[in-house]
């Protein structure tokens, strides 16, 4: 019997020895899986970030020749804007200078019409005064009636 315990105790150890083994090889299974899948995640993150890097890369081209061809049409924009620009300030020029001249020809028909008017108030004014003088140098009665009372003699 002793033998028969020593054998059972025998067949313990080489079972609980087996499990040992058995679960280590499992473990080691399991580790290798999980550093398989690990890799593998890893590769597929690499290659999720090298597509994505690649399709940013994309983008930016796009949105560099995007950019180049909206800087060109803004320069455009700004030439005929400058065009323009010159045009209307030619036209604003030109018009100032149209009412300039009009203005000048105004204030000189204005002092024309002045110049005109004036003389013709003056000749109106000679002939007032020529008409008062001949009043005065007349031999009326009545203004000889009116002289005398002013100066005070009777006739």
């Amino acid at each position: 019997m002793t033998d028969l315990v020593q054998i059972v105790g025998k067949l313990r150890e080489a079972a609980v020895q087996a499990k040992r083994e058995c679960d280590s090889q499992i473990e080691q299974a399991i580790c290798k899986m999980s550093k398989d899948n690990q890799l593998r995640n890893h590769r597929e993150m690499l290659e999720k970030e090298a597509n994505n890097h690649n399709s940013q890369k994309k983008q930016l081209e796009e949105n560099t020749k995007e950019f180049e061809r909206l800087k060109c049409s803004l320069i455009e924009l700004l030439e005929a804007h400058k065009v323009r620009q010159k045009e209307f300030d030619e036209k604003i020029a030109m018009l100032q200078n149209k009412y300039h001249k009009i203005k000048a020809k105004q204030d000189k028909m204005a002092s024309k019409e002045m110049v005109e008017l004036c003389n013709r108030l003056n000749k109106k004014l000679t002939q007032k005064m020529n008409h008062c003088k001949c009043l005065m140098l007349r031999d009326d009665e009545t203004l000889i009636k009116i002289h005398n009372m002013l100066t005070g003699h009777d006739s």
